[in-house]
């Protein structure tokens, strides 16, 4: 199954480090943080704060750290929904 056919909370790790990749002009060394920390799907969307985002994922700009945090809202809302309507009713 593609990423972007999956709920992205079950999204692998590589999954994740893809979205990072293609989403962020910064997204390399995003990726590269997300893969060394096992940032899953459920990990961005249960864990990440702008504090994880700081310290554990060394993210040090705050225009990036909220970008990041905006972007995972967006998912939240879009890829949540998205699933809903093609895949199943309870998301």
């Amino acid at each position: 199954m593609e990423r972007e056919d999956k709920d992205p909370e079950l999204w692998t790790v590589e999954d994740v480090k893809q979205w990072a990749e293609s989403t962020f002009p910064f997204g390399i060394a995003l990726a590269k943080a997300i893969v060394e920390n096992d940032v899953d799907g459920r990990i961005l969307f249960s864990h990440i704060t702008e504090e994880t985002l700081k310290s554990d994922l060394n993210i040090r700009s705050l225009g990036q750290r909220v970008q990041i945090l905006e972007r995972i809202s967006e998912l939240r809302r879009t890829g949540c929904m998205t699933y809903i309507y093609y895949f199943r009713a309870d998301c």
